[in-house]
């Protein structure tokens, strides 16, 4: 259930990250312009790339905050 490369996708910029799977994974391929396409048909779909960047921005805010705090 999670996505991984979806920033550089609408940066973009190619993705540069590595993932390792600890567990049996099963991985879903989708190129940039499958991608693209489903989010001009499906709201749906687009809120919840929109809403998995807000999750992680929310994470990153609190990391800066707690590296400026110390």
């Amino acid at each position: 259930g999670q996505m991984i490369g979806y920033r550089a996708l609408f940066a973009n910029d190619p993705y540069r990250v590595t993932a390792i799977a600890h567990d049996n994974v099963k991985v879903c391929f989708a190129s940039k312009d499958v991608i693209r396409r489903m989010m001009e048909t499906d709201l749906q779909l687009a809120l919840s790339f929109l809403k998995q960047m807000s999750e992680d921005i929310q994470e990153y805010e609190g990391r800066i905050a707690s590296v400026v705090a110390k």
